[in-house]
């Protein structure tokens, strides 16, 4: 696992938030890792339709399509600052991270472990090229 610029598949995904109300094509482009931080959130979330669980900026982002009551407000916002110090791989202790290139800040933030520095969520055209491959 840590190899440079391996690709996983570690989306949260629908069904692993079964009581959630997504809109018909979600966007769901957040890591595993940060699922505890999404289940704590859903509760305060209740019924609100959900278009996005993502990432950005190296932090989560949950998104919905209803309103946002102060209630839903704090809930996501508390995910997000929880996030900045979660791995989005394995939901282990982690930092905000820029990747560095010659040892500068260059390109992606990402909130990872020390073991998982190097890991990349894959890309949202990955199922779709290994399904066209099929």
């Amino acid at each position: 696992m840590g190899a440079r610029g391996s690709l996983m598949n570690t989306y949260i995904s629908k069904s692993d938030l079964p009581a959630a109300n997504f809109t018909d094509h979600p966007r769901l482009y957040a890591g595993r890792g940060w699922l505890p931080l999404v289940q704590e959130a859903m509760p305060d979330i209740g019924t609100a339709l959900v278009c996005a669980i993502r990432e950005d900026g190296g932090l989560l982002r949950i998104e919905l399509a209803s309103t946002y009551t102060d209630m839903r407000k704090k809930a996501i916002q508390l995910a997000q600052q929880k996030s900045a110090l979660t791995c989005e791989i394995c939901g282990e202790p982690g930092s905000l991270r820029h990747e560095l290139k010659n040892g500068k800040p260059a390109g992606w933030h990402r909130t990872r472990c020390d073991q998982h520095i190097d890991t990349r969520t894959s890309s949202w055209l990955m199922p779709r090229i290994q399904e066209a491959k099929k």
